[in-house]
């Protein structure tokens, strides 16, 4: 694998690598190699632009409860959140994923 490089990754951020789609994508019409590195390259890019834009949406959810944890003296230091269900499952419903939880958890 790889080490993400400025040509390869979004924004110099965390990005999904080829190996995850290359096993699960195969592409219907393969012209050439280069067409198929291409199409693993833009649905590694979709997914995640859509797992992105799913965290900072249940981010923003989060903070809008104002439940972060930490002690409310110190204000100069950045806040923890935490992912919870509760942030996630609105958010995920934006996109159309219902999400609910199994019956041994209510």
């Amino acid at each position: 694998m790889v080490p993400p490089s400025t040509g390869t990754s979004v924004s110099n951020g965390v990005y999904v690598p080829g190996g995850f789609t290359n096993g699960d994508v195969k592409p219907v019409l393969s012209t050439t190699p280069l067409a198929d590195f291409l199409i693993i390259r833009l649905i590694s890019l979709a997914s995640q632009k859509f797992i992105s834009d799913i965290a900072n949406d249940a981010l923003q959810y989060c903070k809008m409860k104002g439940t972060a944890s930490g002690s409310s003296r110190n204000k100069t230091k950045d806040k923890k959140y935490t992912l919870t269900m509760e942030d996630l499952s609105p958010a995920l419903s934006e996109y159309g994923v219902n999400v609910k939880k199994p019956y041994y958890f209510t």
